[in-house]
């Protein structure tokens, strides 16, 4: 919709005073500064993928001396889930709860952050080890001091969208102790966004009988005297909820390859224990599968051909086209 606006102009007699007023600036003690990372396209896989980043400590007042902590608000690690938002197609967010995500520090990158309670963090009640906060001293010399983190996440079939989640690192002027919670309120902050981009991403296959690893692209039928079935496995990996079609290049019977031939061969599918009524067209056979992340999906198929001795001579065949759609 156009938005048609009109404007009018009052004009009033303006009035100067001079008014004096004393200003004064205090200067922070320490600054944190650091920018957003990159985004990261994940393939949702299963590998690990990270961003790395860093934020650098700047101390403002040369005489500012002690002990400083730096902790991480929400409190990440492998083994806690975290709360991540997720903007989808349509531009609407939504909340989501991931738990391979770890976010660490320094140049090992061995150690997970997690939260140090302090003043008005009441929902957390665990306390971390040492090794999850960054902590150090400062002298009387102004040095800026750099630190380095990495984000990392591990999907599981994530669905499509892009990840993000606000991240805000927090300075105080005390030292960690492993036996208590923070006693002061940070000094200063810093946010940052970690972003994830996810594309949707499906591979189909197909392997023969019902067990093995044998992959095949036909089915062959030789010499059939009698009904036969022959058995086969339709592989999918995705990493979206999914659906699967079907559809016969010739209606559900074989034709001849002599287009003067007459003769068609019926057959019969079935696909996951259910009949398949391939004159209908495209049939759906399965619907809002679960993403299948790392590993793949198997369904068991098979064709069956009835006795064709009576039959012309020759070759006959289909074609059927399986397909994964995003529900």
């Amino acid at each position: 919709m156009k938005r048609i606006s009109s404007y009018l102009t009052v004009l009033l007699p303006l009035f100067l005073a001079t008014l004096c007023v004393p200003l004064h600036a205090q200067t922070a003690d320490f600054t944190l500064q650091g920018a957003n990372p990159p985004t990261i396209i994940y393939a949702n896989d299963g590998s690990t993928a990270t961003i790395d980043g860093s934020i650098t400590i700047i101390k403002n007042t040369p005489s500012t001396t002690g002990d400083i902590t730096v902790d991480l608000l929400p409190p990440v690690s492998g083994f806690y889930r975290t709360q991540w938002n997720r903007v989808l197609e349509n531009g609407s967010t939504q909340t989501v709860w991931l738990i391979s995500c770890t976010i660490t520090i320094g140049n090992l990158f061995n150690y997970d952050w997690k939260y140090w309670k302090g003043p008005g963090d009441t929902y957390i009640t665990d306390r971390p080890t040492q090794y999850n906060l960054y902590t150090a001293k400062y002298s009387d010399v102004v040095n800026p001091v750099t630190v380095s983190y990495r984000i990392s996440l591990r999907g599981f079939g994530l669905a499509p969208g892009t990840y993000y989640l606000p991240c805000t690192f927090r300075l105080r002027t005390e030292k960690f102790r492993s036996d208590r919670n923070a006693k002061t309120s940070p000094v200063a902050t810093l946010g940052i966004t970690a972003s994830f981009v996810v594309s949707p991403s499906a591979s189909i296959s197909f392997l023969s009988d019902l067990s093995g690893t044998t992959p095949i692209t036909s089915l062959d039928f030789i010499d059939v005297a009698a009904t036969t079935t022959k058995y086969f496995r339709v592989s999918v990996k995705s990493n979206f909820r999914y659906g699967i079609l079907v559809r016969s290049r010739s209606g559900g019977v074989m034709v001849h390859e002599d287009a003067s031939v007459s003769d068609t061969i019926p057959y019969r599918l079935m696909f996951a224990g259910s009949y398949v009524d391939l004159s209908k067209g495209t049939v759906q056979v399965k619907s809002m599968q679960n993403p299948t992340g790392i590993s793949s999906v198997e369904y068991q198929a098979s064709v069956t051909v009835d006795d064709i001795t009576t039959l012309t001579a020759g070759n006959y065949s289909d074609a059927l086209t399986f397909s994964v759609i995003a529900q």
